[in-house]
């Protein structure tokens, strides 16, 4: 299946979060991505990494697209998955996208982040 044009998904939307998130979208149709993690706030010392894994159906395995870099400031941060992208370590990709894409974001204490991430499809 192929779809024309881009695809805006909020995959997590802007709020004040403290533990480890979990989201997983369906991604079948197209063939790479543009996420975009913003980081409008923070308390003290959080450390987010963001990790984007595809699901493998019929292996049943989930295995790592890009791992980002941690991010301990408020920033805005972009990253990209899909073929022919120019591979840089913690920000893009050389990889097909899945059907499946799950993203986690990890943080290393209690202290709180307001951020949103947002993903374009194409």
């Amino acid at each position: 299946m192929s779809h024309r044009g881009h695809h805006r998904v909020v995959v997590l939307p802007s709020a004040e979060r403290t533990v480890l998130q979990t989201v997983d979208i369906d991604t079948l149709g197209y063939t790479g991505m543009r996420v975009y993690v913003d980081v409008t706030a923070i308390t003290d010392t959080p450390i987010l990494t963001l990790t984007m894994s595809g699901y493998d159906s019929f292996a049943d395995e989930i295995y790592t697209l890009l791992a980002g870099a941690a991010i301990a400031a408020i920033s805005f941060t972009q990253y990209s998955v899909y073929v022919g992208a120019t591979v840089t370590a913690n920000v893009s990709a050389n990889q097909a996208l899945p059907d499946r894409v799950r993203f986690g974001v990890a943080v290393t204490d209690a202290d709180a982040a307001t951020y949103s991430i947002t993903a374009v499809l194409f």
